[in-house]
């Protein structure tokens, strides 16, 4: 959204109760009263509820509330629920939003079922939720072959875009690449000559793999580690790192990063830990007083007047510190509420005005697309939790405080 619409928005009251808005398998979100009246064209694709009904606008979460995926499902759609409550409560739809949602666990036949059956059955225009980038290149094929827009929140691997890529986009995580170039600057500009990896043996750990080999300098070593991606046991892994690593890059393991920088502290290795990037309550929760001991990365900037303002309402919302992952689920309602105002419900229409938009919300740089929805001139922030509540939330014990940022990321080619 433009950033004055967005501020209308955070600064419209206090929201009652969101934590139970959104359903699953099928179950509808946000329930409020419609004002009625066609809020667009229904043309392009399948799925889009009639132009002139009063019936809610549906939009589907496909999400991996269960399994090793399931911390990012939990933050994503709260997110995603606070907006279209927000957006409910306000006047920028004719028409109210819901969500409709599935636990996919991570499973990409499931993600895929779960996708058209809630386009065919529930007329859902867009969809959202997936994490696993096994589960990215699945929908994105179903998106393509269907033409509805799924907004990816997470599910980073080169392989969900194609140069014919029109329905699909990024919006929370970005792709192996950006990262293996990022992590690349970071490296040297904290003159680390030596670093430790541990990859998940699927789609995403193999893109880092491929894109830090392809980025990091000659001069700085690489040792990979590729482990299953439901590993619990990264001990074998972490001793076969040489004794002169520098720095540990978990980042190619995400459900596993937690759990591996807690074994680091079981095997006495005592070298800095990146990368260790699930929600950063699971951080916290998990590593207690250690949870300063890892860099994590995120694409919204805090301590901004918009993120704190955010942050309070989601605070009062669901009672926990708002910290880098709930506010891609709000970006992603708010931007299909902006889209929908402007041309309506039609699929088609609204991928194409994603593809051509440019969102001024909570990241370095609006948030703007190439032709087949990979990412613009991303800037990545590195933040380590440190001690001390965040402003919006004063009973939390850390706070997001950015030590570093990349140079705007130039969008991979497919």
């Amino acid at each position: 959204m433009q950033r004055r619409d967005y501020v209308k928005l955070l600064s419209a009251g206090s929201i009652a109760s969101v934590a139970g808005c959104a359903g699953s398998d099928g179950d509808s979100g946000s329930d409020g009263g419609s004002n009625g009246g066609d809020s667009g064209s229904d043309s392009g694709g399948n799925g889009g509820s009639d132009g002139g009904s009063d019936d809610p606008i549906t939009i589907a979460a496909i999400e991996p509330q269960s399994g090793p995926f399931a911390p990012w499902a939990t933050v994503h759609l709260r997110g995603l629920e606070l907006a279209v409550e927000e957006i409910n409560a306000g006047d920028m739809l004719d028409r109210d939003l819901e969500i409709v949602v599935t636990d996919t666990g991570a499973d990409p036949g499931e993600a895929d079922s779960a996708f058209r059956r809630h386009v065919e059955q529930d007329d859902a225009i867009a969809v959202t939720g997936a994490v696993s980038s096994d589960v990215g290149i699945r929908t994105s094929q179903t998106a393509e072959e269907l033409q509805i827009p799924n907004l990816l929140h997470m599910s980073g691997t080169s392989e969900a875009l194609t140069r014919d890529t029109r329905y699909v986009f990024r919006t929370g995580w970005p792709p192996a690449q950006s990262h293996g170039r990022a992590d690349a600057q970071y490296f040297a500009e904290n003159d680390v000559s030596s670093v430790g990896v541990v990859i998940a043996d699927y789609a995403w750990g193999r893109s880092i793999e491929a894109a830090l080999e392809e980025f990091t300098p000659d001069d700085i070593d690489l040792h990979i580690e590729a482990a299953p991606v439901g590993a619990s046991d990264f001990k074998p892994y972490l001793r076969q790192m040489p004794d002169d690593v520098e720095l540990m890059n978990f980042v190619g393991h995400p459900p596993g990063s937690v759990s591996a920088a807690v074994q680091m502290a079981d095997l006495g290795m005592e070298q800095d830990i990146l990368g260790v990037d699930p929600p950063q309550n699971v951080i916290v929760d998990t590593l207690g007083d250690r949870a300063g001991d890892v860099v994590t990365r995120h694409l919204a900037v805090p301590d901004t007047e918009l993120f704190n303002d955010l942050g309070q309402r989601y605070g009062e919302a669901y009672d926990e510190p708002m910290y880098s992952y709930p506010p891609i689920g709000y970006m992603n309602g708010m931007m299909l509420a902006e889209t929908i105002a402007e041309v309506g419900t039609g699929p088609a229409d609204i991928a194409e005005y994603i593809r051509n938009g440019s969102f001024d919300m909570l990241y370095e740089n609006p948030l703007e697309y190439t032709e087949w929805g990979e990412f613009e001139n991303l800037i990545i922030q590195y933040s380590q939790m440190t001690e001390g509540a965040p402003s919006y939330y004063p009973d939390a014990e850390y706070h997001l405080e950015v030590i570093g940022t990349s140079d705007p990321l130039p969008a991979p080619e497919p």
